[in-house]
């Protein structure tokens, strides 16, 4: 003020008797013509009523305690005192440190925090405190330095909010979506066990389709073989009855020479004979054939609906693969979403 500097703020007084007076006051400096200070000129209003009414919806509210700048506890309301399980004659007197735990207690972190308190430096934030029974106890607080009329710091006041019912629903989200993530996991883990199963049964499959393509092919070679001796058998077959004729006309010939063709006719005798097996042999020949003949096209048949058979299963197989491959990268983008979302509740 004496800088020529106005002061305006909501000020602390103290009335006759000893009551506390609020005012919202503005201090003028009045300068005259030279420029030089010369009165303070104080405009105020009385704000006790609304001040006093809004401490106690504070008080209400929040839980509320007062310290000395060296973190000894002066006052603090019930709120707070039900909260942390102690009444006012157990904490008034000690040191802040009370509700916090013995490690952190003991750490700069801590002593920084208490030197920028007497600082005047404003601390807020979420915290963590121990009540008289041991368990945690979560709060929304503001650490809030009081300065004396020359704006040096006097005295802190913290205004809380207790949160831990909220931190505890959070905790128990981030479980839950702990757990999520973990089933989320092994589901993705058997599912790529089933892809690599498939895979490897599609594998198998496509080595038995390849095996029985080369079996009906096989098989066709057989029936073209077996079509082919049945051409041969039946060229023996007529061979066999050319011979059977000219063996005949041998026979009446020789007959003809009387005694003269006698040993002719033995001879024809045995190419007769000798063509009559040959005829039969060549008639169950072909009788055999046209039996291997008649399987063979039912195995090649048989082979090749296996073949189409098993191309449908390679097909379904393929299809499964990619299938489960698909569901392989949904589970697993599933998983990244629900760590990102465990993340964000831990923090």
């Amino acid at each position: 003020l004496r800088r020529g500097d106005a002061q305006i703020a909501q000020f602390g007084r103290v009335g006759k008797g000893g009551r506390r007076v609020y005012i919202e006051a503005s201090y003028n400096p009045l300068k005259d013509e030279r420029g030089k200070l010369y009165r303070i000129v104080k405009i105020a209003t009385d704000v006790t009523i609304k001040a006093v009414k809004m401490r106690e919806a504070l008080d209400r509210s929040q839980a509320v305690i007062g310290f000395s700048l060296d973190g000894t506890i002066l006052r603090a309301n019930q709120n707070f005192l039900s909260a942390m399980g102690y009444s006012l004659s157990e904490i008034k007197g000690k040191h802040h440190r009370m509700f916090v735990e013995p490690g952190y207690a003991a750490s700069d972190e801590y002593k920084q925090f208490w030197d920028k308190l007497r600082k005047g430096e404003y601390q807020a934030g979420d915290f963590c405190r121990y009540a008289k029974d041991g368990h945690e106890v979560w709060i929304r607080a503001s650490y809030n330095p009081e300065f004396d009329s020359k704006g040096n710091p006097v005295g802190v006041t913290k205004y809380a909010t207790d949160i831990t019912q909220d931190r505890l629903m959070t905790k128990r989200a981030g479980d839950v979506v702990h757990t999520v993530v973990g089933s989320t996991q092994e589901l993705a883990l058997a599912i790529s066990d089933i892809s690599h199963n498939v895979a490897t049964t599609r594998d198998a499959v496509n080595s038995v389709f390849e095996e029985s393509r080369n079996a009906a092919g096989a098989m066709d070679e057989m029936v073209a073989a077996a079509s082919n001796m049945g051409t041969l058998v039946t060229l023996i077959d007529a061979i066999s009855n050319q011979i059977n004729l000219l063996a005949l006309n041998a026979a009446i010939e020789a007959a003809r020479a009387g005694d003269a063709g006698r040993g002719f006719s033995v001879v024809a005798d045995e190419v007769k004979k000798l063509a009559t097996q040959t005829g039969n042999s060549t008639t169950q020949i072909a009788a055999d054939i046209a039996g291997i003949q008649r399987i063979s096209t039912v195995v090649s048949e048989s082979l090749n609906k296996v073949g189409h058979l098993v191309n449908q299963i390679v097909d379904s197989s393929n299809s499964m693969v990619s299938a489960t491959e698909q569901q392989s990268a949904v589970t697993r983008e599933i998983t990244s979403q629900m760590e990102q979302v465990r993340q964000m509740v831990v923090r």
